[in-house]
């Protein structure tokens, strides 16, 4: 063997096995829609490295790209439930994979700032395996329906267990409001 081919293989070795592995697959997007903020929970099939997560608003400001790198992900449309949001693409990233991209069109041009992708949030839920990416609702933006107020609780008085009033029904009568008399004709 030659000394080239020693070498080449030794440092082959010491590239640990996670370089060699395919990279990950985003197989889920779940959206949830709140009065302050939007959440996308993003999960795949092996860790998501969040160092390569990325933020970034398109120029005119109505789109959202929401990126996750070193995971990939199959080309397809995502509905999400918000006044807000007119449509979103899941997607590869082409100019640097692997990666996952999220684009966002929002209704209004604008919405989508500086400001906004600053107050962005990323966190771990779980395991490695699913990322919560919150962003604040743009000002100006639709808010969802709000859910339907529950009734006011209903009140009630405690149950007052007393003993048989001797009727053969095993109920305590003697509890009772006096009945209203009978009517006369």
């Amino acid at each position: 063997m030659s000394a080239r081919f020693c070498l080449l293989a030794l440092a082959l070795l010491c590239i640990p096995a996670a370089a060699h592995a395919a990279p990950g697959v985003v197989r889920d997007v779940r959206f949830e829609s709140h009065p302050d903020r939007l959440d996308f929970f993003f999960t795949a099939d092996a860790p998501i490295d969040g160092s390569l997560a990325e933020a970034i608003p398109a120029r005119r400001g109505e789109v959202l790209i929401l990126r996750l790198g070193g995971v990939t992900v199959d080309r397809r449309w995502v509905e999400f439930d918000d006044p807000a949001i007119a449509r979103a693409l899941l997607h590869p990233s082409t100019e640097r994979p692997p990666g996952a991209i999220l684009r966002v069109r929002f209704l209004d041009r604008g919405m989508i700032t500086a400001k906004l992708v600053k107050g962005i949030k990323a966190e771990y839920i779980s395991d490695e395996r699913t990322v919560l990416i919150s962003v604040p609702r743009p000002p100006g933006a639709p808010r969802p329906a709000a859910p339907p107020e529950s009734d006011a609780p209903m009140v009630m008085a405690p149950a007052v267990i007393g003993e048989d009033d001797g009727a053969g029904d095993g109920v305590d009568d003697s509890q009772d409001p006096p009945a209203a008399p009978e009517p006369t004709v």
